[in-house]
């Protein structure tokens, strides 16, 4: 789908610019609808996760290239092609312009950033965890009163930063639609 305000902008385009939802920061896995999924992604030497009978990919996903972008996109897997973020069907509707959600975009992926260097700066650097369970290591992580003062600062910054981030994605990425906001589903008979 095309927004009317933009006609290089395309559904395709916004997501290969965010992919947020393949990052680690909004999903901690996605799980896989058939065997056949599963096989191809392993065949593209995609380690995969299972639980009992069910095969799930871990994010932040392996398929993101170097430059963030989806290395197996035309192909990915079903679960991936079907999740539209509340952003962009905000834009899709027409109630967002390409330059907003583009501008929302940015400032997620700043606050990605400023919650990444505090987990840096506190010794988590484990970039293969999902943005939530890196945070979770280092705040469950009992308190050291007679640290160093800036650890705990840090810490206190991480915890601000990091319920900060999780409101604007729950607000901008997150949101459920209410059925009120749904275009009407015209029936064609």
């Amino acid at each position: 789908m095309v927004n009317a305000d933009g006609p290089s902008a395309t559904s395709e385009s916004l997501c290969r610019q965010c992919t947020l939802c393949c990052s680690g920061v909004l999903f901690v896995d996605v799980h896989l609808s058939s065997p056949t999924e599963s096989s191809r992604l392993e065949k593209e030497g995609v380690e995969l996760e299972w639980d009992q009978e069910e095969s799930f990919l871990p994010q932040p996903c392996q398929c993101l290239n170097q430059q963030g972008d989806c290395r197996v996109y035309p192909q990915r897997p079903g679960m991936c092609a079907a999740f539209e973020c509340s952003l962009l069907k905000d834009w899709q509707r027409g109630d967002l312009s390409t330059y907003q959600t583009l501008s929302r975009i940015k400032e997620a992926r700043n606050q990605v950033a400023s919650v990444e260097n505090l987990l840096d700066k506190l010794g988590q650097r484990d970039a293969s965890m999902p943005l939530f369970f890196r945070t979770e290591s280092v705040l469950s992580q009992p308190w050291d009163l007679e640290g160093q003062a800036d650890v705990n600062q840090w810490r206190d910054q991480l915890f601000d930063q990091s319920a900060s981030l999780s409101e604007f994605l729950d607000r901008h990425f997150l949101r459920e639609l209410d059925p009120e906001d749904d275009p009407p589903n015209e029936s064609l008979i």
